[in-house]
Order: structure tokens, then sequence, then C-alpha cells
């Protein structure tokens, strides 16, 4: 599979022609002209090298750089800056910062000229060109470069030379000119109208002084707001950022005005030149002019020299601006990486918020069952103890049917001592369902307790998770707006918990009828009681009246007690 080349570059027709040329060695290209859809690009697939150009739209180019030899999956990728704004001296500038990139290209330059520079970085991955016209662009590459200017080197020296005398008792310290001043500023003769007047003096005069005054200091470094979260300080630098921009656009236009007046006095120079008298003159006063001219001619080379130093003055400020706003952008890229981490760790609180919801809603259905559990339990109950009621009522007219039939015959008193100890087993097996009842009562009972308990417990939980993720909301809202939607959510929770509360009273509310309903069964069982008391009264009369009759009235005693007995068991029942 062929290598992939990243251009991020808003000149679409030269990206197209950087496109045709590195298809043509077997290079795969992708094209964008955004910076951040770049950088998306290199981090889904990262590319064998990237021709990252420094005027984009939205972000300069420096500032991407930045971004991609801070990541660790792209600082190995190669990165290629092309610029048709920058200059040398700015190339060199950046050289110098950790988020440097490999190569640097002026444009407009050959695009054989990056193959070449790539073959340092990716030549494995490249095939040799087969068309004619890539050979012919690889050719043109190494062809010396042939400028406008027709002066040869040698009468740019001769002419250097001549200035170094006759500037020899000026003072002027040459050795300080910026490299490349000198020789622009012989690019051209100088000397006198014939009217004796230097008027481009005059106005190398008047650009002095707006080079010296009217240029604008540096502006003062505005003092940073207080720190109130990450979002103003973004928004700050974001701004200061763009300030430097304008800053560094208006330095860049004072330069360019600083080379069209030097260009102006240039001109006015040649222009004097051309009318100076013609050679042959042999005369004094020709001589004095030819000594005036030269003073004048030295004059106007100290006032380019300065010229061209105040230019390279302008052009380190704006370097030192550019580099200002490099660092601003590998703080925004800082606050951004720091923006994630809030961000995943947000998501982690979320996730740990949602597994302790659904465990509470877990307990609350284990809850909820364990409450119709105890309502059906409740029932039976309920039905059971209608049923003794029932029998109850069936004993107590079974006892005024023993009071009726005291004077019967033995064989009736046996059936009725059959009758008593079938009652006693039925009586026996009723208290074991009763003890088994109030266990599972009890079970309940507890249960419900420390289900309860552990809601709490949760609730506290929850309550405390829910303060950790006002305090997240509150953080993250300082640092973006996308905070919000954790703040929605932390409202949602709010409400199901709410919800939660009020089902858990509505629990309550249950419970506690449950209760009233208890304490009506309580007071039904404490009339049976009553009743039963009224039945051994009764019982006291037969007892006596019985002890007239010897063992036949002593088995319908024992009869009678025993039913009062079950009376009793089942009435305890129940009470429970």
């Amino acid at each position: 599979m062929a290598a992939t080349v990243l251009i991020i570059d808003q000149d679409e027709e030269f990206a197209s022609q950087l496109e045709e040329v590195l298809q043509g060695v077997g290079l795969e290209v992708s094209l964008t002209n955004d910076g951040k859809k770049g950088m998306d690009l290199a981090m889904a697939t990262p590319p064998a090298a990237i021709i990252l150009c420094v005027e984009l739209q939205k972000m300069s180019g420096y500032s991407v750089c930045a971004k991609i030899k801070k990541d660790n999956a792209l600082k190995a990728v190669p990165v290629i800056i092309t610029s048709s704004e920058a200059t040398p001296e700015v190339f060199e500038q950046h050289k110098k910062l950790k988020s440097r990139a490999e190569e640097y290209l002026k444009k407009p330059f050959p695009p054989a000229m990056l193959i070449e520079v790539l073959k340092n970085y990716i030549g494995d991955l490249m095939v040799q060109p087969h068309s004619e016209e890539a050979a012919v662009d690889i050719v043109e590459a190494n062809d010396p470069v042939e400028f406008e200017d027709s002066t040869p080197p040698e009468q740019l020296q001769g002419q250097g030379d001549a200035i170094e005398e006759e500037t020899a008792g000026t003072g002027l310290e040459l050795g300080h000119i910026a490299p490349g001043a000198l020789e622009a500023a012989l690019g051209g003769t100088v000397g006198m109208t014939d009217t004796g007047e230097a008027p481009a003096y005059e106005e190398a005069q008047e650009s002095e002084a707006l080079t010296t005054v009217g240029f604008p200091s540096p502006l003062p470094s505005r003092p940073p707001p207080r720190d109130t979260g990450a979002s103003a300080e973004l928004a700050r630098l974001r701004a200061l950022v763009a300030e430097l921009e304008d800053r560094a656009s208006q330095i860049s236009a004072e330069r360019d005005q600083a080379i069209a007046n030097v260009s102006a006095a240039r001109a006015e120079a040649d222009a004097a030149m051309s009318m100076r008298p013609q050679a042959g003159s042999t005369s004094g006063a020709a001589s004095r002019e030819v000594v005036e001219l030269k003073k004048e001619r030295v004059q106007k080379e100290k006032e380019i020299i300065r010229l061209r130093e105040e230019l390279n003055a302008k052009e380190n400020e704006r370097m030192a601006w550019l580099e200002k706003e490099t660092e601003l952008d590998g703080k925004i890229v800082e606050l951004e990486e720091s923006l994630e981490l809030e961000k995943a760790n947000r998501s982690q609180v979320e996730a740990k918020l949602a597994g302790e919801l659904a465990r509470l809603t877990g307990l609350e259905q284990s809850h909820g069952q364990a409450v119709e559990d105890f309502r059906r339990r409740l029932q039976e109950a309920s039905d059971r103890e209608a049923e003794l009621n029932q029998r109850l009522e069936e004993t107590q007219a079974t006892l005024e049917e023993t009071h009726a039939s005291l004077g019967a015959s033995s064989e009736h008193a046996e059936q009725l001592g059959l009758r008593v100890a079938e009652l006693e087993q039925e009586g026996e097996q009723l208290r074991g369902v009763i003890v088994e009842r109030d266990n599972e009562i009890a079970e309940l009972r507890a249960k419900g307790t420390a289900d309860e308990e552990e809601i709490n417990r949760l609730r506290g939980e929850l309550e405390g998770m829910t303060l950790e993720a006002q305090n997240l909301s509150g953080q993250l809202a300082a640092k973006t707006e996308e905070a919000n939607g954790l703040l929605v959510d932390k409202a949602s929770l709010e409400e199901r918990l709410e919800t939660t509360h009020e089902e858990l009273e509505s629990f309550r509310e249950r419970t506690g009828q449950l209760e009233e309903e208890r304490e009506q069964t309580q007071a039904f069982i404490s009339g049976a009681e009553d009743r039963r008391f009224k039945a051994l009264k009764a019982l006291e009369i037969a007892t006596a009246l019985l002890h007239q009759d010897g063992t036949e009235a002593g088995l319908a005693e024992a009869e009678v007690i025993e039913d009062a007995d079950l009376v009793e068991a089942e009435a305890a029942e129940a009470t429970a």
C-alpha cells in the first residue's frame, strides 16, 4: 500500500500541483484547507509526511505544527512548513523552538523541490518518476536561479569598496549592517539634479523622522485577568493571539512602507544621477560638484543603511511577537488537553452514578417484592383470622349446645370427648402454623429494615456523588459550555431521586395503614377475649352444675375447657 502525504494548504491550485507531482512518485495525497480538519485526519491515520502552510484561515500553521509535535503518535512524522509571507529570519526563529518543523520552504517553489526534500525522509517509500514532465521539473529545480537585477557581482563589489573608502572618515561602521543591506543599498547609483538640490535627501529626512517617531512602540503586555476559570483564560489567550496577529500584520505593513521609502530614495538618487553633467568637463566647478555629489552619495548610503537597520529591528520585533503567539498556541493546546481530561473524569463519575442508580433500583425492586410478600402474607393472616373467628363462633355455639345438653346420656358425653380431642389436635396444628407465620413475619420485617438501611446508605452515597457531580459540573461549566449537559443529567437524577423518595414515603404510608389494620384486628381479638371471659364464666356455672352428675359432668367440663383453650390459641395466632 502506498504511503500517504497530508497537505494542509488553503491555496487549492498550488496544492493540486503538489498532489500531481507526489502522485507521480507513487505517493497517495490527502488534501485539506483547514488546520483542525488536518489534525483530525493526521490523528485518524498518521501520514508518512505533512506539508503544512503557515497561512491558513482559522488558525496559524505554526499552531498546527505545535500540536503535531506535542502528540505522541504524530511527533515523529516529518513536517515541511511552507509560506509565501515568512522571511528567512522568521524561519530561523521558529527553528529554535521545541515544536520546530523538519524543513522550511518559501513559496513559490518548484514542486520538484519538494520531491528532493521528501527524499531525505521518506525516500524509501517513493518511486522514480516515469513521465518526462516530472523529469524536467527535477532538472529545473537544480538549475541556477536567474534574478532580474542584471548588475554583475563584480560591479557591486567595486561600488562597495568605493563606499568603504569614502566613508572611512565618517565614523560609519559598516560591520554592523544587517546581512544583505549593503548589496540592497548598492543596487543603483546616486547623484544630484542639475540645480544642485537633493530632493531625495529631504524626503529621506522626513522618512527618518517618521521611522523614528511614527513607528509605534510595542504594545504593552496586557495584565492577565483574574483566574475565573479555564474558559475565561482560553478566551483571553485567543484574544491575545488575535492581537498578536494584528500587531504582526501592522509590523509587516510598516516594514513594507520602509522598503517603499528606501526604494523611493533610490529612485530619486538614480534620477539625480541620470541628470548630472556629461563627463569631460574639467572646470573647477565640475570638480566641486563631483565632491558634493560624493558627499551626498555617502549621506544617502548612510540613510539607506539606517533605514535597513530599523527595518531589521522591526522584523526582530515581529519575530518576538510571533514566538509569543506560538507559546500562547501551546498553552491553548494544554488547556484543551486539560479539558479533555476533565471530560473523561466526568464520564467516569457518570458511569459510577449510573451503576449506583442501577443498584438502588434493584434494591427498590427487591424491597417492593418484599412488601408485596408481606401484603400477601398479611392477607393470608387476615383470611386465617376470619376463619378462626368463624370457628370461634362455631365453638361458642357448640358450648351453648353443651350447656343445653348437660343432662344428655353418657354416649353423647363420649362423642363430646372425641370432639374435644380432635379440636385439641387441630389446635396444636394451628399453633405450629401460627409460630411459622410469626417467624416469617419477623424475617420479613428484619429484611425490610435491612433493605431500608441499605437504601438510606445508598441514598447517602448518592447524595455524596451528587455533590461531587455538582462540583465537577461547576468546574466544567467554567471551562466549556458542554458541561451544561452534566447539569441536565444531574437534574434528571435529582428528579428520579425525588421520585424514589416519594415512593418510599408511599411505602411508609402503606405500612402505617397496615399497622392501623393490625390494631383494628387486635381490638377485634380483644373483643373475642371478652367473649371468652364470658364463656369461662358460663363454664364455671356449668362446672358447678356438673359436680352433681359425677364422671359424665367431668368429661363435659374437660371438653369445654379444651374448647376454651383452642379459642385462646386461635386468638393469640390472630394477634401475631
